[in-house]
């Protein structure tokens, strides 16, 4: 397709010069944010991440918050690539899923294989409820889970004397921006922040993901918060029967706004949007957008006031967690990894 990465908003100068990499243009077969956004589903990759460490660390109600902590290879691994980005100050990455995600989703384990052949450590987060966490808790995750964030991430300071960053994808990135936001004392410890397709307006996204177009898309993220719901330990205390509920706004306006303490799902929306509140970062920051997001309309990354630390590029093409141009890696995981590198 021959689409040329454009930067919207930036502030390179302020991060030593770093320059991402180019955005190659979305890739034969898959033009078009539909297929971009679907390339995992018809094409995943096979990623080998290793030996990796149960974390549990436990909320204040009970629940346990289940990650896997995964150590760069230090002897050498003769198949890694030799990058030649890859820092030389050592430093660990929080991975965040996206809705209905997990620790496995495709996205997370990319950055994940990514982060690691550059010799840093990954800690591939289920928030809470998600994926192997589902017996452990009894709530779930909302775009407002920074109070288990920041759980982990004191967690992960008291064992490691390392610079540490966080990486979210989709409501993963939500959430990361919310929990720099809204305690920015310990976001100031933090080396760095990385969003990819994350909606920074809440209700925005939330129309555009329910025009009649992303009917499929929608029945698909339903289906999927459905089965988190009903597999809680005790599906007879949520507040609305999950089999009931049609639509994903439906299902915040029932179960996700009651369950973290909103009146309804505009009220979810309203607090948890970060766009007009993004000037007030206090970690470097680097936010990727694409213009063609199915999901997540560009409009609100375009129109918010940034921090000084932070860049926001907004690339022609990509899809909602997609940039795929052809290369070995979407660039997403090759942008996010030569960032973290500059900045460790």
């Amino acid at each position: 397709m021959g689409f040329a990465f454009c930067q919207i908003a930036s502030s390179l100068p302020a991060l030593g010069g770093w320059q991402p990499p180019d955005f190659q243009g979305e890739s034969w077969p898959f033009p078009g944010g539909d297929l971009q956004t679907l390339r995992s589903v018809l094409r995943p990759p096979k990623l080998d991440l290793g030996p990796a460490e149960k974390i549990l660390i436990p909320a204040r109600d009970g629940d346990q918050l289940v990650s896997f902590l995964h150590l760069p290879d230090d002897a050498g691994n003769p198949n890694r690539p030799d990058y030649p980005d890859r820092p030389a100050t050592d430093a660990l990455i929080i991975g965040l899923h996206g809705l209905s995600g997990s620790s496995e989703s495709w996205h997370l384990r990319a950055l994940t294989r990514a982060f690691l052949d550059r010799g840093l450590a990954v800690l591939r987060v289920n928030m809470r409820g998600a994926g192997v966490s589902r017996p452990l808790c009894q709530s779930s995750y909302s775009a407002r889970s920074g109070n288990d964030l920041a759980l982990i991430i004191r967690a992960m300071q008291a064992r490691f004397a390392k610079p540490i960053f966080i990486s979210g994808v989709s409501l993963g990135g939500t959430v990361a921006l919310n929990l720099a936001l809204d305690e920015p004392d310990l976001a100031s410890q933090l080396a760095g922040l990385v969003s990819i397709s994350a909606p920074l307006d809440m209700q925005a996204a939330s129309t555009a993901f329910h025009r009649p177009r992303n009917w499929l898309y929608m029945r698909y993220i339903l289906s999927g918060l459905k089965k988190l719901a009903l597999a809680s330990p005790h599906p007879a205390r949520l507040p609305a029967d999950p089999n009931s509920i049609r639509s994903v706004r439906e299902f915040d306006d029932c179960l996700t706004a009651p369950m973290h303490g909103f009146a309804d799902a505009a009220a979810y929306y309203r607090r948890a949007s970060v766009a007009g509140r993004l000037a007030n970062l206090a970690c470097p920051a680097l936010i990727l957008q694409a213009d063609n997001d199915p999901w997540v309309p560009a409009a609100a990354a375009r129109a918010a006031r940034l921090a000084a630390r932070t860049s926001l590029i907004i690339t022609r093409g990509g899809g909602h967690v997609g940039f795929a141009d052809g290369q070995q890696q979407p660039w997403f995981v090759r942008c996010a990894a030569s960032w973290v590198a500059q900045m460790a």
